[in-house]
């Protein structure tokens, strides 16, 4: 009954961005409870927590263990809600300043 999409169908744009739209969802939430903090821009700028491209996410906080295990409990979340895996093959995560 159901078909898998399969890559290059002209559904899958609009599925990544609903898709995405979760993620980010699960991600601004985890900042407005307190469990995850975003990189404050100068100037009064906004917080800077996540970018999304066309196939590539880059999820951008305060370099600690509490938001790294936090930022793996929300990717977890978004599997169970999603099925869709993390490759941690194609991952790099990377701390800056110090």
């Amino acid at each position: 009954m159901w078909e898998r999409v399969k890559e290059g169908d002209p559904i899958s744009p609009f599925l990544f961005v609903v898709v995405m739209e979760a993620l980010s969802c699960l991600i601004d939430k985890a900042g407005e409870v307190g469990v995850f903090s975003g990189i404050e821009l100068p100037n009064d700028g906004p917080v800077l927590s996540h970018l999304f491209f066309v196939d590539d996410t880059l999820i951008i906080g305060i370099w600690n263990v509490e938001n790294a295990t936090n930022v793996v409990r929300i990717l977890r979340c978004f599997y169970a809600c999603s099925g869709l895996k993390i490759n941690l093959g194609k991952s790099n995560l990377y701390g800056l300043g110090g």
